[in-house]
């Protein structure tokens, strides 16, 4: 089977996650191809494409790419025309990431239309259960749509530029029916088949009322896995989810709608996380750690400031990790030995605050951070058990009724997942 062949095989008959815009491109190709046109520029860049995939290691920081449409292995026809990247690439890149010690923190680069469902939700749930090993962030940078939204989701944090776009929590299955064409060219196609269901999606007749109940249903099956699991990563309500139809959010919108954590771009982003490596603003960044827990809290309660957590934390954190840092520093007797101690416990205090602002632990950290016995392993060691300890003794239940449309209460729903969640991480130790 030919390039073209293939590209135009890979696009109908089965529920794709893509952007709209995407898919219309992609069909106006296969009409093209269908007709015998050709590509005149395609493959010139197959050189390069795959230059850069996987996990790169940034000083500490592995970035991995998510470009262009994304499939289960490696789609040789599509990275001809357009450009692809495998979830096998992916997954692999990150169990990389996660067991080089040297790397700290995980960055996907978001860039996508989205792609194919095979592959994709397993990828996810992986990448989900690892939060709290290392800090996971995604950056749509500058889109990220459907199948590429939701690998963003699974991470601990997401970051969209100001002109950056993500969304598109939708499924499309695309049927051609070719057979006024083959018409035209003198064609006849006489299927001999058993099995009621063999010639369901023939290209060479027109979708019969049975056909389109199989197709609805699996687009309603990948459909409910795909809100499902948005909700649950991002702790949005099924309800909120489904109410977004679809749609694609820029900057600002995609953080009010919850799609994203804060407006940021990539240099600026990449920027941040050096600046922490080599000093940086502490107070700056633990300010900022306090404004998204103060988001997070707030949302969870329903727009209730009751259980905030004060700046004022910022300034306690950052004289606890002061002390700790004359403590170390005098203890070698040398001015050197102080400024290296002050950066070393700065960056610790930083990676402690950051693990638990990402588990939901934001009132250990103070403790954590004053505990100078404690490693920053030690600490997410701790975490992962207490997660497991409160999912062990946890019997979800609640005396919230149902609300007057009969939807599940949104708090009881989350409750559920993060127990649900807390489990199965148990479970793979």
């Amino acid at each position: 089977m030919n390039r073209a062949a293939c590209f135009v095989h890979s696009l109908f008959n089965k529920p794709l996650l893509i952007a709209p815009a995407f898919e219309g491109t992609l069909i106006r190709s296969a009409e093209l191809l269908l007709k015998g046109g050709t590509f005149p520029l395609a493959g010139l860049r197959l050189e390069s494409s795959k230059q850069g995939t996987g996990s790169q290691n940034e000083g500490g920081v592995a970035v991995i790419p998510v470009h262009n449409y994304l499939s289960y292995r490696y789609d040789e026809a599509m990275d001809y025309f357009y450009g692809n990247t495998s979830y096998e690439e992916i997954r692999a890149g990150f169990q990389e990431a996660l067991a080089d010690p040297g790397v700290k923190a995980i960055v996907f680069d978001i860039d996508s239309p989205g792609g194919e469902v095979n592959g994709l939700f397993d990828l996810v749930d992986e990448i989900h259960s690892a939060r709290g090993t290392k800090p996971i962030y995604a950056v749509f940078n500058e889109s990220g749509f459907s199948a590429a939204f939701a690998i963003a989701s699974a991470a601990d944090r997401r970051y969209i530029s100001r002109t950056g776009s993500a969304g598109s929590v939708g499924v499309v299955v695309m049927h051609l029916d070719q057979s006024g064409w083959d018409e035209k060219m003198g064609l006849v196609y006489t299927p001999i088949y058993a099995g009621a269901r063999k010639v369901d999606f023939s290209p060479h007749a027109a979708l019969s009322p049975e056909a389109m109940d199989v197709a609805l249903d699996s687009v309603n099956t990948v459909y409910d896995l795909f809100v499902s699991t948005i909700s649950r990563n991002l702790s949005l309500s099924i309800a909120d989810v489904r109410a977004t139809e679809a749609g694609i959010y820029q900057g600002k919108k995609a953080v009010e709608i919850g799609f994203a954590n804060s407006v940021l771009s990539w240099n600026q982003f990449m920027t941040r996380i050096s600046n922490r490596k080599y000093g940086g603003n502490m107070k700056a960044e633990l300010e900022q750690l306090f404004n998204d827990m103060r988001d997070r809290l707030t949302a969870l309660v329903g727009g209730s400031q009751t259980e905030a957590v004060s700046k004022a934390d910022a300034d306690k954190l950052v004289a606890a990790a002061e002390e700790a840092a004359k403590k170390e520093g005098f203890a070698a007797g040398k001015a050197e030995g102080f400024e290296a101690g002050r950066q070393e416990t700065q960056s610790r205090a930083m990676d402690i605050i950051e693990a638990c602002t990402l588990a939901g632990q934001e009132k250990e950290a103070l403790g954590y951070v004053r505990d100078t016995k404690l490693s920053v392993d030690d600490v997410r060691g701790k975490i992962v058990e207490a997660r497991a300890a409160a999912a062990e003794r946890t019997r979800i239940s609640s005396t919230v009724s149902a609300t007057s449309t009969g939807e599940v209460n949104p708090l009881l729903v989350n409750a559920r997942q993060r127990a649900e969640t807390a489990n199965a991480a148990a479970g793979k130790r």
